[in-house]
């Protein structure tokens, strides 16, 4: 599904480096090594790392700040602690479980039932992630999808994006309000980008 997208992103004219590490961003541009990419604007949307709280916990971190738990998402010697989510560094059959709100949400209802119901740690039955696929969304009319051996993309891909947002909405009249935005924007090829502009005042970003 990787490779779908650098296709669908090339054919719309993105160049895509693979395997490229960025060494310096400067007022110049980005540095892959000696090579400069020379920019006015840099946009970063990639990478997650931990909060900074959990460098203050005294346990086995990774690189990226993540917890080392056990299989019940607790950490080593303090069964009462729990770690989950992006801050946590799950191993499910020896690699970490990805950094996607399902897991978050999943674990996070499964150390709840572990509260609620106040289990020793002899107990405890291990969090077993259940994969529920994913959607990933490239461009307009543009996605992967992907759930078990099931792999789509392209627009049908993208319309179940849609309807998986709408489903999952609170009430009839957020789905029906949504639906008619996102159809406003897409049959009258409007761009769906909010920007803020004009003169502002910096005192009132202040606390």
């Amino acid at each position: 599904m990787g490779e779908k997208a650098r296709q669908v992103l090339e054919k719309m004219g993105v160049e895509v480096r693979l395997k490229s590490k960025i060494t310096n961003i400067d007022a110049r541009g980005v540095w892959l090594g000696d090579e400069l990419i020379e920019t006015a604007n840099v946009i970063w949307s990639a990478g997650a790392t931990a909060p900074s709280l959990t460098k203050t916990l005294g346990v086995d971190t990774d690189r990226m700040g993540r917890v080392r738990v056990n299989p019940d998402c607790s950490i080593q010697a303090h069964p009462e602690v729990f770690v989950v989510g992006d801050a946590a560094l799950f191993l499910e059959h020896d690699k970490p479980l990805p950094a996607l709100a399902p897991v978050a949400l999943q674990q996070g209802a499964y150390v709840a039932d572990l509260i609620r119901r106040n289990l020793p740690i002899e107990k405890r039955r291990p969090f077993r992630y259940h994969d529920k696929g994913f959607i990933a969304v490239i461009g307009r009319a543009k996605a992967v999808l992907q759930y078990r051996h099931l792999r789509i993309s392209g627009f049908l891909a993208w319309l179940a994006w849609i309807m998986v947002h709408i489903a999952v909405l609170v009430q009839w009249r957020n789905r029906y309000a949504v639906t008619m935005e996102w159809a406003w924007y897409y049959f009258g090829n409007r761009p769906g980008v909010r920007l803020i502009t004009g003169h502002y005042d910096p005192k009132c970003l202040k606390p």
